[in-house]
């Protein structure tokens, strides 16, 4: 009888440890963030520049914003080696604002239903892009299929932050506070993705 005791308070402690053990491997590391960032799928970038091109009045009273945020710094004076020569990861949005010299402060959530005011309909993370580059020549391309992304301004300095589901069931979030470089010339249309659009619009100013 006494062995039967032993063996039996054996497993339970067995079984105890086992599952302390089993709490442990599942406890999420926590990331060392910097102050700008992006995280895609749990691995982190730091956000280093970023563009905001106004392509003016595109349905209604609403006016066409695209953000674009990278982990390379961005010098459209040098051209094709805007980039430095580094290939770049990023985020870009087509946001919708009811103002029109500047984006409108506030929460932009996705919708389906393109040029709703505090909304943005397409949206795409980007990784290991080379550039320049003709497609999206990218390692890989996220679109954007739920999320939000908020928009305060502090004199010229843009606090941005978002969080956002992408295909694969993935995920992105993150936030930039600096200066976007700006580009107010007007909508153009012509467009292969929406990130090397964007690049291709500042550099052609």
């Amino acid at each position: 009888m006494k062995n039967l005791i032993f063996i039996f308070s054996l497993l339970v402690v067995v079984i105890i440890t086992t599952s302390c053990s089993s709490d442990d491997d599942q406890v999420e590391v926590e990331l060392d963030l910097p102050e700008n960032h992006i995280v895609i799928n749990n691995e982190v970038f730091e956000l280093k520049s970023g563009i905001m091109i106004n392509h003016g009045n595109i349905i209604g009273d609403h006016y066409n914003f695209d953000i674009s945020l990278f982990d390379q710094a961005f010098d459209p004076s040098q051209g094709n080696n805007a980039f430095g020569g580094n290939n770049f990861t990023g985020i870009t949005f087509e946001l919708f604002s009811t103002k029109q010299t500047n984006i409108k402060e506030g929460l932009y959530t996705y919708s389906q239903n393109r040029g709703s005011a505090s909304t943005f309909t397409i949206a795409e993370v980007v990784d290991d892009c080379v550039y320049p580059s003709n497609s999206n020549n990218c390692s890989n391309t996220y679109t954007v299929n739920s999320g939000s992304f908020t928009v305060n301004l502090a004199s010229d300095t843009f606090e941005l932050e978002f969080n956002v589901d992408i295909s694969g069931s993935g995920y992105a979030y993150g936030k930039y506070s600096g200066v976007l470089l700006r580009n107010d010339t007007g909508r153009n249309t012509t467009r292969n993705n929406l990130i090397i659009h964007s690049i291709n619009k500042e550099l052609a100013e």
